[in-house]
């Protein structure tokens, strides 16, 4: 496997203005041959991984919003993103940097959509 991230998430608000996202495969300056990146390709599409990390990732935010109130009591935003971003950094070395859920938590502790919220 390659070890670039070839995995992304996009969040943004839906037309009823509620937060959604989107994961879609990126080669990222070409840095990935264009044969295994094809096979990447074949390969989520076949399992239908982006619609099984969509629904994983509806129950997994909703953990994270109560962990984020939670340590929202006694810490500040700029704490618990910094707290979070070490844990992820872990989490990156044992599970590699295409982890559905490492990409999609990066993503939203780095996202004004999301953490408006806890502002």
């Amino acid at each position: 496997m390659p070890k670039v991230q070839y995995l992304f998430v996009e969040i943004f608000n839906d037309e009823n203005g509620d937060l959604d996202f989107r994961f879609n495969l990126k080669n990222v300056e070409n840095s990935i041959s264009k044969d295994l990146f094809l096979i990447l390709e074949n390969h989520y599409d076949k399992l239908h991984l982006f619609e099984r990390f969509k629904l994983k990732s509806i129950e997994y935010i909703s953990e994270l919003e109560s962990k984020i109130s939670a340590f929202r009591r006694r810490l500040s935003v700029e704490d618990i993103v910094q707290d979070l971003t070490t844990a992820i950094m872990d989490e990156k070395e044992a599970y590699g940097d295409n982890h559905w859920k490492c990409i999609l938590e990066m993503e939203l502790i780095n996202n004004d959509l999301f953490m408006n919220r806890f502002k």
